[in-house]
């Protein structure tokens, strides 16, 4: 049996939202489609997966910059592929592309979510089944917006309120918002922030105590 040619595929789905959480979601379904698409032997660009990820490495690139970026990749792509989740027929970034892609004549599709999901939500279970216990007390004792100020009250002298101000002003701190003059955390980007922080910090010592052996063989 001929072996087919792979389609490639633009994937489009809805991103940007006043809640953190909900670009967040948005951004990690992105991720599981494109596995999914990929599994299956396709090729796919995805431009969630891609602008955010960059987007977390410092500076913002401008919005002219991805346009340009993502008309290159619809005119190289076969199809439109449009990840239906909540909001995407709302989406200015989706109807945006839903025009081009019917400008330049290209095939549209429409992603069913619902197995992605399923994905997404088993990869969280197995996420949490390795979870360290002192992160999950975090998650259930943090209220889930709180503010720089207030942190001590809830994490004793682990960081202080200046070293936290520090961290944000670096751009190494977790995503906030200001709100009424405060800087404010979220629950969970924070918690995730300090697991991936500790995380580095584990790598770091990892790294040293093993250069630290090679160099007294």
């Amino acid at each position: 049996m001929p072996k087919l040619n792979p389609l490639k595929i633009y994937l489009a789905c809805p991103y940007t939202s006043p809640k953190v959480l909900v670009s967040k979601f948005r951004y990690e379904m992105a991720n599981v489609a494109t596995k999914l698409i990929l599994q299956s032997g396709h090729l796919v660009y995805s431009p969630i997966s891609h602008s955010h990820g960059v987007k977390s490495a410092g500076n913002p690139i401008a919005c002219s910059c991805w346009k340009r970026l993502n008309a290159d990749f619809l005119d190289w792509a076969d199809e439109l592929w449009v990840l239906k989740l909540d909001g995407w027929e709302e989406s200015q970034g989706v109807i945006e592309e839903l025009a081009t892609a019917r400008c330049k004549n290209k095939q549209i599709s429409y992603y069913d979510p619902e197995p992605v999901k399923r994905l997404l939500s088993s990869l969280k279970i197995e996420e949490q089944k390795v979870h360290d216990p002192f992160f999950s007390t975090l998650l259930n004792e943090l209220p889930p917006v709180f503010s720089r100020i207030d942190l001590p009250q809830f994490i004793g002298t682990l960081f202080s309120v200046g070293y936290m101000s520090n961290l944000d002003s670096a751009g190494d701190g977790p995503e906030y918002r200001r709100v009424g003059g405060k800087i404010v955390y979220e629950r969970e980007l924070f918690v995730t922030w300090l697991e991936n922080r500790c995380q580095e910090k584990r790598d770091r010592s990892f790294d040293f105590c093993k250069k630290k052996e090679e160099n007294n063989d």
